[in-house]
């Protein structure tokens, strides 16, 4: 992946990744940097699973959506509702277990903080776009990168490539966007991977409301194709929103 359009930089390389990523991310727009704080919202979801001639539905039970400003990052979590008391233990761990793969669709983190433990390197191609590759800090048995192809014009990440040692491999993402209070925010994104050998379609959409003065995330419905053929579908609702900020 390096090649000859990748420059090597000196000691101030990280500084100029920090950069790049501060100036995408004044261009996307974050809750908390508008002042969110806190929030807290029930989550419910349901899921189909479709098998030749067969579409089982399953309504799961509600959670809680909960996330907090610790002054740095946006701290998420989801937990049990009241309303789960009978729900054997087991159920609820796999459901938060599952949900968990969810947060930062539910609220997003910011690029800095998401890629606070890689390292970068920056290189161009062409007038428009900028590419961007960072490789994660730590053991090699765990190798992870991400190479992020940046449109300069409109300065938002435009595609994605996730380079790693575990199953999925061949992982390949493509952005679309919409705007929120003059900056953007993801609309859809469309995923394609391997899981041992297979070939797999991912498509995530993304609805917003605005809720007192910030925009948030209430519906977020996902696809799974395999060699073509749907097999999940997944439909994600936030709601009863309670905020807390700054203002």
């Amino acid at each position: 992946i390096i090649g000859a359009d990748f420059v090597p930089t000196a000691s101030s390389a990280q500084s100029k990744v920090e950069q790049l990523l501060n100036k995408l991310d004044e261009n996307y727009y974050y809750p908390q940097n508008r002042g969110l704080v806190r929030i807290s919202s029930k989550l419910k979801w349901k899921q189909k699973k479709i098998e030749p001639e067969k579409t089982f539905a399953i309504k799961k039970p509600i959670f809680i959506f909960e996330g907090e400003f610790d002054g740095k990052a946006f701290k998420k979590r989801i937990k049990s509702s009241d309303g789960n008391k009978n729900m054997p233990d087991e159920e609820a761990i796999e459901g938060i277990k599952f949900l968990n793969n969810y947060l930062d669709a539910f609220f997003p983190k910011t690029l800095r903080e998401k890629f606070i433990h890689y390292k970068g390197i920056i290189g161009a191609r062409g007038a428009s776009e900028i590419r961007l590759l960072l490789r994660k800090t730590g053991p090699m048995d765990d190798f992870n990168e991400y190479e992020l192809f940046i449109d300069k014009k409109k300065w938002r990440v435009s595609k994605i490539i996730v380079r790693q040692n575990q199953e999925p491999k061949k992982v390949e993402g493509k952005f679309f966007y919409a705007q929120k209070g003059g900056k953007w925010v993801v609309a859809e994104t469309l995923s394609s991977f391997e899981i041992n050998g297979q070939e797999f379609l991912e498509k995530t959409k993304y609805k917003y409301r605005a809720i007192e003065s910030f925009w948030l995330v209430h519906e977020v419905s996902q696809t799974v194709k395999q060699e073509g053929n749907l097999i999940l579908f997944y439909r994600f609702n936030l709601y009863d929103y309670r905020l807390d900020s700054k203002h």
